[in-house]
């Protein structure tokens, strides 16, 4: 389950509560994401691309459209 969030999350400037608020979630969400522990939802990745101003596989290389 890798992903390239924190390092994104970091590069653009972005705090964790800014990420949740955008996206509806509580904080401790995409702080799940960020450590690996869990994956969001893929209308959530495309969400997180979306606000981050990148591409889902820069996210998430192994990311599977499903």
């Amino acid at each position: 389950m890798e992903n390239n969030l924190k390092e994104i999350i970091n590069e653009k400037g972005y705090k964790i509560k800014f990420i949740a608020d955008q996206l509806g979630v509580h904080d401790t969400e995409p702080s799940q994401w960020v450590a690996g522990r869990r994956r969001p939802r893929n209308d959530q990745i495309k969400k997180l691309a979306r606000i981050l101003g990148c591409k889902v596989k820069d996210l998430y290389p192994d990311y599977k459209p499903q």
